[in-house]
This record gives structure tokens, sequence and C-alpha cells, in this order.
């Protein structure tokens, strides 16, 4: 009987690698009330929301600030620890 020595592992980045929101404290909600220069109107998911601004405002504020907002996120405690480990153990990420 042959079994199954390698697996293949995906994640989803947003929120499980990166320590993009805690709960009290989201970094997109907060990189747009810098862009827009406003206080966050209501807690919501969706920045559309959280700032009564339409979708292409906020298209315009993701090409100004994506970049930015990618190469500061912080990565979750212990995350790239437990992904060099498995990566090491033979598993395709």
């Amino acid at each position: 009987m042959n079994t199954i020595s390698q697996k293949v592992f995906g994640f989803d980045i947003d929120g499980v690698l990166t320590n993009d929101d805690d709960g009290d404290c989201s970094l997109w909600l907060q990189e747009a009330s810098n862009y827009f220069g406003e206080p966050i109107v209501k807690r919501s998911y969706y920045i559309e929301d959280a700032f009564n601004k339409s979708k292409g405002e906020v298209q315009e504020f993701f090409r100004a600030r994506v970049s930015t907002i990618f190469a500061t996120v912080p990565v979750r405690e212990d995350a790239a620890e437990t992904l060099q480990g498995l990566f090491r153990r033979g598993h395709e990420i």
C-alpha cells in the first residue's frame, strides 16, 4: 500500500499569515483613514462603508497605497517559522 508522504498546503494570506486586522485595529482601515484624511465613520470590512466612499474612490486608494501596505503589513506570530518548517519537511507550499 502506498502512502502519501508529501502534502500540498495552501494558505490565505490576509489575516491568516499577516496580522493586518487584530480585531481592534485594521491596517487597511487605518491606512485609508490616513489617505482620505478622515476618521472611520463605522467599523466595517468594506472601506466604502467605513468611510462612506464610492467604489472609484476606494480603487484610487488601493492604487495609491497597496504597495506600501503589502510592504509593511506585519507577519502573524510564528507564521514564517511554521511555513519554513513545513517546507523543510518536504511539503509544497
